[in-house]
Parts: structure tokens; sequence; C-alpha cells
């Protein structure tokens, strides 16, 4: 069994359904590790900057002393929709957090945890469809995962038999260092930090 952590706990305020089943997913991962870890998730609907914040900073106002981050995807904010790029870009920093952004969307972080086969063929539809110019919104995002690999996969469960286990963040970890790989993600970096001694 592995040392209790001083803060075992960590507040994820994150944007929508496939962040929050993601997180208790890897709660659930934690649990069977014995890790004295758990993510609390805190669901805004909405990547929206002034939603974010908002969401934020209710919760932190009733969590004072705890560890919170926020998780969204960068999409919106790499086309600038409704000024979110700008917004976040004039935000107060010593207020306001940096955001664990996925680059640029959930589908891709998910994806960072399967094997070089399935990434690449999902690296190729996004090139096709120009993800890397201007991110694919969110429905098509997902439209093309069922279409092309995986045909059962929705927001609110992702995957039936998807779990999160040692593998799966193995690969994850293991994309997110390799410059092979076009998808990056900020709250993989941040799991690599938390999960050292654990994975």
């Amino acid at each position: 069994m592995l040392k209790e952590q001083k803060n075992p706990f960590c507040i994820v305020v994150c944007e929508g359904t496939s962040e929050v089943a993601y997180i208790r997913e890897l709660n659930k991962f934690l649990r069977e590790q014995e890790a004295h870890k758990m993510f609390i998730d805190k669901k805004v609907g909405t990547g929206d900057y002034h939603a974010v914040v908002k969401k934020y900073r209710e919760v932190k106002k009733q969590n004072l002393k705890s560890h919170i981050e926020i998780w969204v995807d960068y999409d919106r904010y790499c086309r600038n929709d409704n000024h979110n790029e700008d917004d976040y870009a004039d935000r107060n920093v010593s207020k306001i957090p940096n955001f664990l952004f996925n680059y640029h969307s959930f589908e891709d972080f998910f994806v960072m945890h399967y094997d070089d086969e399935v990434l690449n063929r999902w690296q190729d539809i996004c090139q096709e469809q120009g993800h890397f110019v201007s991110p694919l919104k969110s429905d098509m995002a997902e439209s093309l995962l069922r279409q092309h690999l995986f045909p059962e996969y929705a927001k609110s469960s992702l995957l039936p038999d998807f779990v999160v286990s040692k593998e799966g963040l193995r690969n994850l970890f293991r994309h997110q260092q390799s410059q092979n790989c076009r998808f990056k993600s900020d709250f993989a970096v941040f799991l690599m930090k938390e999960l050292q001694g654990i994975i």
C-alpha cells in the first residue's frame, strides 16, 4: 500500500459529461490501486470562459483550502468563440489559475489512452478534417470518433468497456511526451505528476 499523501483530494472544475465520466473511472482505478488520492468533479456544462470562471469562484468560495484545477478543451479558445481566448488572456492570473487544456478536444485526450495504431488513425482523420488548423466542434469530433473508431462512444459514458488502467495511462503519458503525437493535454501532464508512484 502506498503512503498516505498530505493532500489526497483534488477538485476538478471540468467542462462536461465526458470529463465527469473520466474522473469517475479514474477514481475507480485509484481505489483498486489502494491509492490515497481522489478527484472530485465539478461540472460546468460548457467550456465557455465566463461560465468556467463563475463555477470556479463558486467552488473556491466553498473550498478555500482545497486544491482546485480547471480542465477544459482548447477548441473554442483556439477558434476564439465568444472571445474566449481574449478573455482567458486578459484574466487576473492571481485569482484565476491556468486552465488545464486538452489540445484540442476531449476526444483527442481519450484516444491518447490507446495504442499507436488507434492514435495514428485518429490523427489522420483529424488532419483530413483540418482539426489542427481550426479545431472540430464537439459534436463533429464525437460523430467522427463513432463513425471511424468507436461506434459505441458517448460523452456521458465514454465506451461501455472503457476503464482507466495502468496500460491506458501509460499510453496517455507516452503519447503526451512523443513528438509523433499531435494531440497534447495539460491534464495529462498534471496526472503524470499526481500519479507518480502509482503508475
